[in-house]
């Protein structure tokens, strides 16, 4: 066993493919621990057959049901306070939304619009608290993290202090963890950061400048992956390829454990625990259906996709922001690994295992940056494309006002208990670490110690 003194999340070791282990060491009182970890993560032989070790004597404090960035925070969260934790995972860590995203750690520039626009408090809080965890993700985890640089181009004049000033807000609210500050750059400029940058709009208006600022990229995969592994090395019993088919409840009705299956083996077994949280993504409700098929959806599916471009689209250093588009989202033009990523679309879609992004969804995207560029962006240079699902949250609990526009859902998380005791965490933006804790103290409330 390794025992360390650290920093919350800043420890790392290895780093390979998997993305290594960060470390939390800090209590829910912000106290710091000893963190057991062991010498080398287990096999996943060795996780499942730790999976069924339970018993109704003594079971797990704490499954969860998702391995995405969610539920793979929470199980480190649980392993390293020392409570006897469980993780499955249906398919392979992060195969669903978690490595779907547009690689950004950023606060929202576009829901910082809304909340100023629309005088939206709920908005604000979204934007500040997503910012606060920005920080803390690059400082955690500095080898899957870096600064970005993305450029927004100004083609008429009130734009250049328009977008500045919203800008300089998205500074502030940042506030001591901003990573820097943003700036006015003149067109020249500009294009030296952007070769590809359009002297011209399609309106025929000329290059005004562009705003400088700085955001965070990410490899979202691999951050989670490295979350798992980190769950594993504190002493959880993590597995992926494990679906639950199932629940098993007391004599009271109350969830007390799941029905599993080995979806490599096609082995069955159980799972007991004191408390389940079900961190599935956009597949919660499917899970709350396994006890009631007639529950309310808490989930409304938004697909956002993607497509991946040559590396001559660009710039490897600096990405862009196309500021609004015909159906009023941002989207976005990044380096990443070597080449070019554009995206993303909000558009309510069903929940499928395998999203994909439509011909509609890419003309839309190749469409926003064809304005903003000097070069002819053509539909054959696309190399791949990719869809996620964003699971917004609706609570269950409360009337739907009717709304279709995904785009107008908030973006922040949900977290609920059903009847039967199990707790369903959903919604949320890419900067897990808050959700994570919320959702592990509405657990950890429930966990009674010998």
């Amino acid at each position: 066993m390794l025992s360390g003194r650290l920093a919350p999340w800043l420890g790392v070791l290895g780093l390979g493919a998997g993305g290594g282990i960060l470390l939390n060491s800090a209590d829910s009182n912000g106290s710091s621990n000893d963190v057991q970890l062991l010498a080398t993560v287990p096999t996943r032989q060795q996780q499942v057959a730790h999976l069924s070790s339970s018993r109704p004597n003594q079971p797990f404090e704490l499954l969860v049901i998702g391995g995405g960035a969610t539920g793979c925070g929470i199980a480190v969260d649980a392993a390293t306070r020392g409570l006897r934790t469980a993780l499955i995972e249906r398919q392979d860590f992060a195969s669903g939304t978690s490595s779907k995203s547009t690689k950004l750690v950023h606060g929202g520039v576009r829901y910082l619009e809304k909340a100023v626009f629309n005088l939206d408090y709920g908005q604000l809080k979204l934007v500040y608290e997503a910012l606060q965890e920005r920080r803390s993700l690059l400082d955690n985890a500095p080898h899957l993290t870096h600064t970005l640089p993305i450029l927004m181009p100004c083609y008429k004049w009130w734009e250049v202090p328009f977008y500045w000033a919203g800008l300089k807000a998205y500074d502030i609210i940042a506030g001591t963890r901003n990573l820097a500050w943003s700036k006015y750059l003149p067109p020249s400029e500009s294009h030296r950061q952007l070769p590809t940058l359009a002297e011209q709009n399609h309106e025929g208006k000329g290059l005004k400048g562009a705003i400088l600022y700085y955001d965070g990229q990410f490899d979202d995969a691999r951050l989670t992956v490295a979350l798992a592994t980190t769950a594993a090395a504190a002493g959880a019993a993590v597995a992926n390829y494990v679906e639950a088919t199932g629940f098993i409840r007391d004599g009271d009705g109350q969830v007390v454990g799941v029905h599993c299956r080995d979806r490599q083996t096609g082995r069955k077994f159980d799972i007991l625990a004191k408390v389940i949280i079900n961190a599935a993504g956009p597949y919660v409700d499917k899970v709350r259906e396994l006890g009631n098929k007639d529950v309310q959806h808490a989930v409304t599916g938004s697909s956002g996709s993607h497509v991946t471009l040559p590396e001559w689209y660009g710039s490897m250093y600096t990405g862009m922001i196309v500021p609004k588009t015909k159906d009023g989202r941002v989207v976005f033009m990044l380096p990443f690994q070597g080449h070019i990523v554009a995206g993303t679309t909000d558009h309510g879609c069903d929940v499928t295992d395998r999203p994909t992004a439509t011909a509609d969804e890419v003309k839309f995207i190749l469409d926003a940056i064809s304005d903003f560029l000097s070069i002819r962006v053509r539909p054959e240079d696309v190399l791949s494309t990719w869809s996620g699902i964003r699971p917004l949250a609706a609570d269950p609990t409360i009337s739907s006002n009717g709304t279709t526009n995904t785009s107008s859902i908030s973006r922040d998380h949900l977290i609920f208990t059903d009847p039967d005791g199990l707790v369903t965490i959903t919604g949320g933006s890419k900067q897990k670490a808050v959700t994570c804790t919320s959702c592990c103290s509405a657990g950890f409330s429930t966990v009674q110690r010998p």
